[in-house]
């Protein structure tokens, strides 16, 4: 975004003083006039021009503009037609920077029910620091919990309300035996195998199919 020089905004502020000007009587004209020309040439005038030349994009934060352009899932239409935002491009790199395979959930309100019956779950992506240290993968993925042991996957349409709407996405998360517990099965997370389960289930499809094929006629007939 190019920023206008000083004598831009004076100029631009004198003429907008003119322009409404226009509706005022010729004596109250007379003294916005004056006014306008004091204010950007007179005695403030590097303290005038300096505010009115404030861009709000400059004096935003970085933490403000995260949590306000910040999204669970983000729109890659909307990042597109707003990509010369700075407080967007902040955003999405932010969120690039995110591990989004598995969620860091807060249980602490899964007591309580939403009207549909599911609990009150709180999801986030993982960061790199828990990435590496295991953290919703190797570790249960209750944030205040650390358990290794009997860990079970999750996957669920997280419903949340993001800036006025509500949203769902499809997410996974990894837990011990007690905060699945605290999940319930049957409000909206259902146990998914892991991988381990999956490949022994399939090597035991294979044996069966094996099994079957040596039973069978055929398998006689060759042997003759």
């Amino acid at each position: 975004m190019r920023r206008a020089r000083g004598e831009d905004v004076a100029e631009r502020a004198v003429r907008d003083a003119v322009r409404a000007a226009r509706r005022l009587s010729p004596k109250s004209r007379h003294k916005a006039l004056l006014d306008a020309h004091d204010a950007y040439f007179g005695p403030n005038a590097r303290a005038n021009r300096g505010l009115a030349l404030r861009d709000r994009a400059y004096d935003d934060t970085d933490e403000g503009a995260l949590a306000r352009e910040y999204r669970f899932v983000r729109d890659e239409e909307e990042d597109a037609r707003r990509g010369g935002e700075w407080a967007v491009r902040l955003a999405k790199r932010y969120a690039d920077a995110l591990y989004k395979t598995f969620c860091v959930c807060d249980l602490s309100r899964a007591s309580e029910r939403e009207r549909d019956g599911r609990a009150k779950v709180g999801m986030r992506w993982r960061t790199e620091a828990e990435v590496r240290s295991g953290k919703g993968q190797l570790t249960c993925g209750e944030r205040r919990c650390d358990e290794t042991a009997g860990l079970r996957t999750f996957e669920c349409h997280f419903r949340y309300a993001e800036h006025g709407e509500t949203k769902s996405a499809l997410v996974k998360v990894r837990v011990c035996r007690e905060c699945a517990k605290k999940l319930g099965e049957g409000s909206g997370f259902k146990r998914i195998d892991d991988d381990d389960g999956r490949r022994s289930r399939e090597e035991k499809k294979r044996k069966k199919r094996k099994r079957e094929r040596d039973a069978s006629p055929d398998s006689f007939e060759r042997l003759l």
